[in-house]
């Protein structure tokens, strides 16, 4: 430890005990003699010797570690809720391994818990992860039923993704969809297009602090009235429920763009005609690499991924533990993915 050029073992030498002794007495330890402390804290007053906090936090969590016998490990927490009505693969979450590829440069390891029905209760993950010396706790709220809002996270250092968790105060990572919305729909008007459509469920609207419907709204005061089409609000099971709306809103407002899920919706499209990608565009509402046959909107679920371990690690490294007085917010704007189904300006002239 240096401050200004003054080493621990400069204050050991002119209180005349040794480096190991100095460490001792500098971190209040009981075994040096009262003595030897006096004398040695003497030293380092003189001298203007401080510890560097940093360093200090981090050989107090390799000692507790080594006490312990924990690894270092932060935990993900999925919910485990299959009958809640959200198990259409349409709703995607977080990927571990970019989670994993984050927490390795720090030291830590990710390790995924389940909470819900099919997993543990909220207080028996609470005393798992108390007993593993578990501190930081990443949160990938999923259901309806919110199992995990049950979580008492007082002792742990914490965010959650998405905005479902917010009445708990947490610290959240998001995609900022109400900026994202309007400005993806400002760059397909720029190239063309008139009339898009939005059709999604409720439930994904509320996850996102209803960005569909805000960005949509806020594009709608940029354009004429005729060009505005309302969102359509699938049910939540859409699949099954809601060919028959679907259908009946798409022939009523002829959307030229349509953003929506990217399950169901293209086969019920190209059953009324729609030739994707030639007379109309779609546009999967989450897009990811392996939809590449699609354009779509990349939720930058990487980048959240990246900003929630950064931000717990960072709690760690200010021992920060609990629901905090003010809740920090992060939110990354999605990106407008290109694809085989987004009609090119040549066409929509």
């Amino acid at each position: 430890m240096k401050v200004s050029g003054v080493t621990l073992n400069d204050v050991a030498q002119k209180a005349g005990v040794s480096k190991m002794t100095a460490s001792r007495a500098l971190r209040d330890e009981p075994n040096v003699s009262e003595e030897a402390k006096r004398r040695i804290l003497k030293a380092a007053r003189q001298l203007g010797y401080q510890r560097d906090p940093n360093l200090v936090r981090m050989m107090d969590q390799v000692r507790k570690r080594s006490r312990q016998g924990h690894s270092a490990t932060l935990a993900l927490v999925r919910e485990a809720e299959p009958r809640d009505g959200l198990s259409t693969p349409a709703y995607l979450q977080i990927q571990l391994a970019d989670l994993v590829e984050r927490a390795a440069p720090y030291g830590y390891q990710i390790e995924e818990f389940a909470v819900g029905s099919q997993g543990h209760s909220p207080a028996r993950l609470r005393e798992i992860l108390l007993a593993r010396g578990i501190e930081g706790v990443i949160i990938a709220p999923f259901s309806r039923k919110l199992p995990s809002a049950k979580l008492d996270l007082s002792g742990f250092a914490s965010c959650s993704f998405g905005s479902l968790l917010q009445p708990q105060g947490g610290h959240l990572c998001a995609t900022n969809l109400a900026l994202g919305i309007l400005e993806i729909c400002l760059q397909l008007r720029n190239d063309g297009h008139k009339r898009l459509g939005i059709a999604i469920t409720k439930w994904i609207d509320t996850r996102v602090q209803f960005g569909y419907t805000s960005g949509l709204f806020q594009f709608h005061r940029q354009i004429e009235p005729q060009c505005q089409i309302p969102v359509l609000e699938l049910p939540t099971q859409f699949a099954k429920r809601g060919k028959t709306k679907f259908c009946r809103w798409f022939d009523e407002h002829q959307p030229d763009a349509v953003i929506s899920f990217h399950t169901s919706i293209p086969d019920w499209m190209a059953g009324m005609g729609a030739q994707l990608g030639e007379n109309v565009s779609f546009i999967a509402h989450d897009w990811e690499p392996h939809l590449a046959q699609f354009a779509g909107i990349d939720q930058q679920r990487k980048a959240l991924s990246t900003a929630a371990v950064d931000l717990v690690v960072s709690q760690l490294a200010q021992n920060e533990y609990g629901v905090p007085s003010e809740q920090r917010q992060i939110l990354i704007p999605p990106k407008l993915v290109d694809g085989p189904t987004l009609m090119k300006r040549a066409s929509l002239r």
